[in-house]
């Protein structure tokens, strides 16, 4: 039984939570678990107001009920400022029913994931909410065309449509084309249902379209590009990704979309340099540019770095055509590049990686992982030349030693992201050297580097406060241990990938749940010595955690994984 004195103090605790300022309670609120947020609302009324106004919650918090709780109580606060932008993974019909007549000046709404929401839902929140600007529907999987209507006639704002891996069908496009004629932005990415007609009808309607995105959308082909080539002049961005039946001859037809600047063609395989020349010779403001696995050779790289001078990011991966010849083109006329990548490039050798790390001194980001012709003389050329890296993906680099290591954290300081998986060649002694030279890191990757022990987990913990993600998987020398010192000092970690890293017991799965709350993924695939225990410790402390991997546990029960799908957690087993 718990004392009287503690009762009281406990209960004044309470009470004295609606009392705290708005923005304590907004922080407050971000460490609050999915079941426990309607009790919270009840509790803190006017505090939870404020933080949906000012967006701080995370959109697995925004359910029905806190909407119906906010809604009751708002006009008892006549200074509250109305939520402009609401996100949430857990609405229905009903939550818009509520968001619809209480938020009426609502601008962005963002709901994903959300099966519960259908044409019904959508109709409300058109009625109601004239003022929308953006809206999106990402895997809203029951809203069709009809609800999709019914916002382009009503929300004569609207300009910002993101319907990604939706059901949208060419129905669906025709009934957006034909009200939401203003829209800038559009995303219909992994949709399998549209093809050219959609297409063709958005592009008739939609004539203001800025950004089109058709990533993944397999049935369109060379002949959707022939109506974004006559009707989107106006178009920017454009985003084929995946659009396996795209060809050099749909390419040249955009010679009309002279004001393109971003072009992603990844994985288009029949796209050769036939297709590059014509976007080369008639899209000069291009800055952006994904030909990752294309059959684009040097010939249609070079065409690119002479016409198209202020590309900022270039992306090659497993161009296996392109050498040399083609990435020093860019390296000398595209000085002002900033992101590379040329991982998979068998072709491009020391000397290619010698004119981008002299000729483009504003580079930032650089991908280079399974280069197997580089020497450690790329190495020395980046860390003298490239200062201004902040993020470097070295992957399945075996010549990477930890002298070369150092030598690059050392002159390239600022560096927060630095991706090192399989480099066999790597110890805690050049990983020691991240760590006391690179304080702004945030996300590093040394998986699979059998080298590392608890003492690279120590030197992190003690000099890498800003770390948001840590990658150590297969790690067989890292212990307990290591993991107790990284998560006790490390208070922004928030994705962590201890896989494999066999020394790992409940003890190590304990510490990261009492100490680490705002976990939000974490990956524990094949410890076989944790058990449930870990699971009821992470399932009470990490009120933040969305994904948990946890393949090959044998020691984890059906039970165990109940308790974390009980509480929204999205379990990998």
């Amino acid at each position: 039984f718990f004392s009287h004195s503690f009762l009281s103090a406990k209960m004044s605790t309470l009470r004295s939570l609606p009392n705290l300022p708005n923005d304590v309670l907004g922080l407050a609120v971000q460490y609050v678990s999915d079941d426990n947020i309607t009790s919270f609302a009840y509790t803190c009324k006017r505090n939870l107001c404020a933080s949906l106004s000012s967006g701080r919650m995370a959109p697995s918090q925004v359910s029905d009920w806190l909407l119906v709780v906010c809604a009751q109580h708002y006009d008892a606060y006549p200074a509250m400022v109305e939520p402009k932008r609401i996100k949430s993974s857990r609405m229905s019909d009903y939550g818009l029913m509520k968001l619809s007549e209480q938020y009426v000046k609502v601008e962005s709404l963002y709901l994903a994931n959300c099966p519960h929401v259908t044409d019904i839902g959508v109709r409300f929140l058109a009625q109601r909410c004239s003022e929308l600007s953006a809206l999106t529907l990402k895997n809203c999987r029951r809203v069709t065309h009809k609800g999709l209507a019914e916002v382009g006639r009503l929300c004569d704002k609207l300009t910002n449509l993101d319907l990604r891996e939706s059901a949208m069908t060419d129905d669906g496009l025709k009934a957006i084309a034909k009200f939401a004629t203003q829209l800038t932005y559009l995303d219909v990415s992994f949709c399998p249902q549209v093809t050219n007609k959609g297409v063709e009808a958005i592009m008739q309607g939609c004539q203001n379209l800025q950004t089109l995105n058709l990533g993944s959308c397999r049935s369109v082909s060379d002949e959707a590009l022939d109506a974004i080539a006559e009707h989107g002049r106006n178009l920017r961005r454009l985003d084929l990704s995946w659009c396996v039946k795209i060809t050099d001859a749909g390419l040249a037809n955009l010679s009309k979309v002279t004001h393109l600047s971003c072009l992603d063609l990844r994985n288009c395989r029949e796209v050769s340099d036939a297709g590059m020349d014509a976007i080369a010779q008639h899209c000069p403001e291009l800055q952006v540019l994904n030909i990752s696995r294309t059959n684009v050779t040097d010939h249609g790289l070079t065409a690119i770095a002479k016409h198209c001078p202020g590309l900022l990011q270039l992306d090659l991966n497993g161009c296996i055509g392109c050498s040399d010849e083609g990435v020093k083109a860019v390296g000398r006329r595209c000085v002002e590049l900033q992101q590379l990548n040329v991982s998979n490039c068998n072709m491009v050798t020391d000397r290619s990686i010698a004119v981008i790390a002299k000729g483009c001194p504003k580079l930032t980001q650089l991908t280079i992982s399974r280069c197997v012709s580089l020497t450690e003389r790329s190495f020395h050329l980046i860390a003298k030349y490239c200062k201004q890296l902040l993020e470097l993906d070295a992957s399945y680099c075996d010549q990477l030693t930890d002298e070369v290591l150092g030598e690059i954290t050392e002159k390239c300081s600022h560096l927060s992201k630095i991706l090192l998986s399989h480099c066999g060649g790597l110890t805690n002694q050049g990983l020691s050297k991240i760590a006391r030279y690179c304080r702004a890191l945030e996300n590093l990757d040394i998986s699979k580097c059998p080298g590392i022990t608890d003492e690279t987990m120590m030197v992190l913990a003690n000099h890498c406060s800003k770390l948001l993600e840590l990658n150590v998987n297969d790690c067989k020398k890292v212990t307990d241990k290591g993991i107790h010192a990284l998560v006790s000092r490390c208070e922004q970690l928030s994705q962590l990938n201890i896989s494999d890293c066999e020394q790992i017991s409940n003890d190590g799965i304990m510490a990261i749940a009492k100490l680490r709350h705002s976990m939000a993924k974490l990956q524990v695939n094949g410890l076989k010595s944790i058990d449930d225990q870990s699971i009821r410790a992470i399932a009470d402390n990490c009120s933040q955690l969305s994904a948990l991997s946890l393949n090959r546990c044998n020691g984890i029960t059906r039970e165990g994984l109940s308790i974390l799908e009980a509480r929204g957690c999205k379990v990998t087993a």
